[in-house]
């Protein structure tokens, strides 16, 4: 019987590295969907050269998990993939998801149940019942809160949806009471919660969480692959500079803020490019036309190349837990514009700036220093790539070896 359980839905970067670390223990990874190179599945669409399916596949791999420590419980995920394709709608597209990971929950409590491990970490929205057994066998409870509070991100939400009604179909569905209670719950049954930024542990305190109990442990990047571009006189003369943003286009990651922040700067020779899904219907974008380029996706092993391409990385996101994409584009060597919301490490005017959410003004301004300023641009991007090298993913595990080695030693 395992000392260690980790659970969690879906594949995640933190998940995975969690998994990684803890792989040559006493532990086992339960998870819905996984899939080694030498699966049958995998095997098939790389001989008939079904180059897309595999790669979707392999999204669902991590190398240097121990396949043995692997238990797979994948109908959840199936129900939730096959009804999302059905539907547009947000509103029933969340309830699909709260019913996965419900389903997942009580599998994973029913696992703990019978195994008794020392130790679970579970991840938020899918760890009350799993708490509820792990606590009956006397366990001690890992919270990974992968994001901030569904609480905080309530009250965000419900101002935004007044500031913007035109951006409202484009943020997640209201979630409803019993979720939040439920979220609540997680945290109360947690021994100890881990967040990957001071926004996402101030959320948890905010419901009952003893500071004490509450750690941050921020996300990291793959600083071989994401590094800065070789400067040229050619490249930087001959292209215009280029002002990047990565993520849902949508007003959770405070896309109108950067659209409105743009229009005031009217600086010739610069482009604003936004990568990834469009969300909601697209209408509220139609009045920034003109304004910016928008690719809908890109794999991602050509997303190092397109940091590269790029002179300053913008993400003025309102609710997050600790964005990779910052991280990957201070490993890139690219000066960044981020909120206090988004769940990096920047420190402002070092790496770049750290502005209030919703301050367009403050937005526009520091993107025109360092639009103007070449000097600037250099400086902090050359600070982002140092600090990039020091946030690694053993860091961010060391938080959670801690607690498992205390819990154990205990």
């Amino acid at each position: 019987m395992p000392e260690l359980i980790i659970s969690h839905t879906r594949g995640l970067l933190p998940v995975y590295n969690l998994a990684r670390h803890f792989s040559d223990r006493d532990m086992s990874f339960e998870t819905t969907i996984y899939f080694d190179p030498q699966d049958r599945l995998p095997r098939l669409a790389a001989r008939c050269r079904l180059d897309r399916l595999h790669r979707q596949l392999m999204r669902r791999h991590f190398d240097g998990i121990d396949r043995a420590k692997v238990h797979l419980f994948p109908f959840p995920d199936l129900l939730y993939l096959s009804a999302t394709r059905l539907t547009t709608s947000a509103p029933r597209r969340a309830r699909v998801s709260m019913v996965r990971n419900r389903w997942f929950d009580r599998h994973v409590a029913a696992r703990v149940r019978r195994q008794r491990p020392r130790v679970v970490i579970a991840h938020d929205s899918a760890a009350r019942h799993t708490f509820e057994a792990a606590r009956a066998v006397g366990a001690t409870t890992i919270l990974s809160q992968a994001i901030g509070h569904h609480a905080t991100a309530q009250r965000v939400f419900e101002a935004e949806r007044r500031r913007y009604p035109e951006f409202a179909d484009t943020l997640p569905a209201a979630v409803a009471g019993r979720d939040v209670t439920e979220a609540i719950e997680e945290v109360r049954l947690a021994d100890h919660v881990v967040g990957g930024s001071p926004y996402v542990r101030q959320s948890v305190i905010d419901v009952g969480c003893p500071p004490d109990r509450a750690h941050v442990a921020p996300y990291a990047a793959d600083t071989d692959k994401f590094h800065p571009r070789e400067a040229t006189a050619v490249t930087d003369r001959d292209r215009p500079l280029r002002v990047l943003f990565v993520g849902q286009v949508g007003l959770r990651k405070g896309v109108p803020y950067l659209l409105e922040a743009f229009r005031r700067l009217q600086r010739p020779g610069v482009e604003l490019l936004l990568v990834g899904p469009m969300l909601g219907s697209g209408e509220a974008l139609k009045p920034y036309a003109g304004l910016f380029t928008h690719l809908p996706s890109v794999p991602h092993d050509e997303m190092p190349a397109l940091m590269r391409s790029a002179d300053i990385f913008a993400f003025p996101s309102l609710h997050e837990g600790s964005a990779v994409v910052i991280f990957e584009a201070l490993a890139s060597g690219l000066p960044v514009v981020v909120t206090p919301n988004s769940g990096s490490v920047v420190e402002d005017d070092l790496e770049g700036y750290v502005v209030p959410i919703r301050d367009v003004d403050a937005l526009a301004d520091r993107l025109a220093r360092l639009i103007d300023d070449p000097a600037l641009r250099s400086r902090m991007g050359a600070a982002a790539r140092k600090t990039a090298m020091t946030w690694t993913w053993e860091r961010y595990c060391h938080t959670f070896d801690t607690l498992v080695s205390d819990a154990l030693a205990s």
